[in-house]
């Protein structure tokens, strides 16, 4: 279909454009993983992934790799966000410190607009990884207070329709 008639058809239900940006946002407020937290440096258990792994039911090319990969104690957890930003978001890659001391980095942010909070994803030491823990992002320079949250910001019992 030409992309004239599909904004045309569109139009009667109310859909507008939207970019790569929004996109990000709207994941970030569900809390949905992304490419830079799927990643071919990650395990699945670092990304927090292990319920979609049946790795244990078959042999395949490098099955022997994954299980003894996820036989070890994680070296890194995927952890979500709230970050308290008054004047810059967090984009990805600032630091995230626990008593001044280094122990992550973002992976990727946004700010959720529904929210009116900026979110992100870091891998961080897993000692730092339970809910409600307090943590602090370097943003512009300055070490913002940020803490772990247990589920999505927006829709967290996933009520909201979907497409």
């Amino acid at each position: 279909m030409h992309i004239a008639a599909l904004r045309e058809s569109g139009h009667a239900h109310g859909l507008e454009n939207f970019g790569t940006a929004a996109l990000n946002a709207m994941r970030m407020e569900k809390g949905l993983k992304g490419t830079r937290e799927l990643n071919s440096s990650a395990t699945p258990r670092d990304a927090g992934i292990m319920r979609f792994v049946r790795y244990a039911e078959k042999s395949f090319v490098g099955s022997d790799a994954v299980r003894a990969t996820l036989a070890r104690e994680p070296s890194w957890a995927c952890v979500y966000l709230a970050v308290n930003t008054r004047d810059a978001d967090c984009h990805g890659a600032e630091a995230v410190l626990a008593d001044g001391r280094v122990v992550g980095s973002i992976s990727s942010a946004a700010f959720g607009p529904h929210v009116r909070q900026s979110l992100a994803f870091a891998y961080i030491e897993p000692r730092y990884a339970a809910p409600a823990t307090r943590l602090d992002v370097m943003v512009l320079g300055e070490a913002r207070p940020a803490r772990v949250l247990a589920e999505a910001a927006y829709d967290p019992g996933n009520t909201r329709p979907r497409c």
